[in-house]
């Protein structure tokens, strides 16, 4: 019935839903130590397998912070929403004034500051009570749903970090650089999603961006990824539409995978690449050797006013492209030229599929066996 849920992850919210549910029953009843331990420690492991299942998968962190700090905030409101009934069975219960009384149920800050309360034994017995009932889920609630806010506030309309997970844009970016994407650089979009809230920003030739390309996008078509597919050769029509069916097949996931390369070509460029030397509308990036061995060669390259270093190995030296980029389409290349998958094997990416722009390495560790290093922090050219 719904075929992108994964049904582990499901079968994990649903385990932790319960816990939750068994944990606020046993807080109200507040006669079995035992039980309301074991939900906590439930609702603490399914929690772990959960973010365990969301890495596996590789789902968007933002999409799932989102989702934390709605629901920190429904427990939230859920903990006032108890605890002001609770209260009200406890006054309906406590001897004394109806005046005292009524005054009570008026203040609301008797949830908080029990010492305003004018009858010492009266603030006793609701303090005991509150305490013992869902004081502690309005109160943790709130300070997650706060934490969890500033977080998903800073990750999606500020900066977030990624982690290098390949070499194709060595040297420049290196495996376990970590990097912080600017989100605000294209235009704002809704947390866990690609949806524009703002004005768009079109992204500059040289930037390092960061995208969903098409063929980690299960419900992409070929067309999307090379609008122009028909006024093709009907050879390279072929060719291209095999690659990427098979490049979709290995890769392609519900929400899409996240990339970062270098933009070469922007929307109405005519890109031509021959062997490692770039034309964009015909005027030829000026690249000079940097360093050069048996292996491999370094260079400058500058397209705009944006400087980089590319790297090559000869084995695309032989190997011609063209392309007139289509509205809202980009051309991404990895710097690492010769291992990188990129626009000359899966087409353009599309400007709705943004994420945001590469700008700073923040940190860098490559494994769990060696230790995180500063060394290497500086702004990406």
């Amino acid at each position: 019935m719904f075929p992108n849920i994964d049904l582990k992850l499901f079968l994990l919210v649903i385990f932790g839903l319960f816990g939750f549910l068994f944990w606020i029953y046993f807080n109200r009843k507040q006669d079995n130590k035992l039980a309301l331990q074991i939900c906590s420690f439930s609702m603490f492991l399914a929690v772990i397998l959960i973010l365990w299942r969301v890495f596996q998968l590789n789902l968007d962190f933002g999409l799932v912070l989102t989702v934390g700090t709605l629901f920190a905030g429904l427990s939230w409101i859920l903990g006032v929403f108890m605890a002001f009934s609770s209260l009200d069975e406890v006054l309906d219960n406590i001897p004394g004034s109806d005046k005292v009384i009524k005054k009570m149920r008026m203040n609301s800050s008797i949830l908080y500051r029990t010492k305003d309360l004018e009858e010492p034994e009266k603030e006793a017995e609701i303090d005991k009570y509150v305490l013992k009932s869902f004081n502690s889920l309005k109160e943790e609630s709130r300070s997650y749903f706060w934490i969890l806010l500033v977080i998903t506030c800073i990750r999606s309309f500020a900066y977030e970090p990624y982690q290098i997970p390949s070499s194709s844009m060595y040297p420049g970016l290196q495996v376990g650089d970590f990097v912080l994407v600017n989100k605000y650089a294209y235009g704002l979009r809704l947390p866990g999603t690609t949806k524009l809230i703002s004005r768009p920003k079109e992204p500059a030739r040289g930037d390092v961006a960061v995208f969903y390309p098409p063929h980690t996008l299960c419900e992409s078509k070929p067309e999307d990824a090379r609008p122009d597919l028909l006024s093709l050769p009907a050879m390279e029509v072929r060719v291209f539409l095999g690659r990427f069916k098979s490049l979709q097949k290995e890769y392609c996931s519900g929400l899409g995978l996240k990339y970062i390369k270098r933009v070469v070509g922007i929307p109405g460029d005519k890109v031509e690449i021959k062997g490692y030397e770039i034309f964009i509308n015909d005027e030829k990036l000026n690249q000079i050797v940097l360093e050069k061995n048996n292996e491999e060669t370094f260079y400058s390259e500058k397209n705009d006013e944006t400087e980089y270093v590319i790297r090559t190995t000869g084995i695309s030296e032989y190997q011609n492209y063209t392309w007139v980029i289509p509205k809202d389409r980009y051309l991404a290349i990895g710097d690492n030229r010769d291992n990188s998958l990129d626009s000359k094997d899966w087409g353009y990416f599309s400007k709705e599929n943004l994420i945001g722009k590469g700008e700073y390495i923040w940190l860098h560790w490559e494994s769990f066996t060696s230790l995180p290093t500063f060394q290497r922090n500086k702004k990406i050219q």
